[in-house]
């Protein structure tokens, strides 16, 4: 009885094996949080060109809702519309035209894409270390 295949104690290979599952497990949650904060900027950033779009087109002097808060707003008089102010960091704005404002939007959203480009392979090489782990796994079982 002393060779029983049956043994129900632990395995410490197969406990190595399956922690290393855990952590691969983990680093693939991480991976898909980053992507989907990254794929809600992408949007936002898309959603901010089609913006800078329609503003080009209003007119001097009309009043628009300025936001000041999330959910609140001020009617503002929009003095120059293909004019926009970009907050460049510690206190410093820069003006930029409309146009300029969508290129900086264009690069940052390429980048967007570079990172997720980066982080998709990262979570399909995790993927295939995760499967390898669950292979050797279930083989160790029989």
């Amino acid at each position: 009885m002393a060779n029983n295949e049956h043994n129900h104690e632990p395995n410490p290979k197969m406990q190595e094996k399956y922690s290393a599952l855990q952590n691969i497990q983990m680093r693939m949650k991480q991976v898909q949080e980053q992507l989907y904060a990254l794929e809600g900027q992408e949007m936002q950033a898309v959603e901010t060109q089609a913006n800078l779009d329609e503003l080009k087109a209003v007119e001097k002097e009309t009043v628009i809702l300025a936001p000041i808060a999330q959910g609140m707003f001020v009617k503002a008089k929009l003095q120059e519309p293909g004019q926009i102010i970009v907050h460049a960091g510690s206190d410093t704005f820069l003006p930029k035209t409309a146009d300029d404002a969508k290129k900086m939007l264009s690069e940052q959203i390429g980048n967007i894409k570079k990172a997720q480009a980066e982080l998709n392979s990262y979570l399909a090489k995790y993927t295939m270390e995760a499967q390898s782990l669950e292979k050797e796994i279930m083989q160790m079982m029989k």
